[in-house]
């Protein structure tokens, strides 16, 4: 018997797909366990979009706990708020790009990243690959991109 997964749906989305469906209403089963609420911590030195990742991230209902722009600021913050989950740009403000910031908060704690960058060269891959990433998502990202790298996180 078929079963349909409805993630991330609000009730009148859910009613609808109810109606739609009702032959397979007696198969539907929500998914709670990749909803569970993350604290993230979002590292990104362009505004804008940190702004918007933060809202997509509230949107998928998960709390951000801060938003930094800098290496050494995403160091201080997640030693200091032990976040679940990193949003890291690889290219910040200040000495320390997203990646050497990574390496230095994993050698103190385990913490899943997922990276955000306009650039994927071979460099940033190489060194990408010492820090255990989930996922890399290449500029611009999609609210669907960043959920399906949750899921992954989760």
């Amino acid at each position: 018997m078929p079963i349909l997964v409805v993630r991330f749906v609000t009730t009148v989305q859910f009613n609808t797909l109810l109606n739609q469906r009702h032959s397979f209403k007696k198969n539907i089963c929500i998914t709670t366990a990749s909803m569970e609420t993350k604290k993230v911590l979002i590292v990104e030195d362009e505004m804008i979009i940190a702004m918007l990742i933060e809202r997509m991230v509230t949107n998928m209902g998960h709390q951000v706990i801060d938003k930094v722009s800098s290496g050494e600021d995403a160091i201080n913050k997640a030693l200091e708020h032990s976040p679940d989950l990193i949003l890291m740009d690889i290219r910040l403000k200040g000495e320390i790009d997203g990646i050497e910031a990574m390496s230095r908060i994993q050698e103190k704690m385990s913490i899943p990243v997922i990276y955000i960058s306009g650039n994927s060269d071979l460099a940033h891959q190489k060194k990408m690959n010492n820090t255990n990433y989930i996922d890399f998502l290449s500029k611009p990202i999609t609210q669907s991109a960043l959920s399906k790298s949750f899921s992954v996180a989760s």
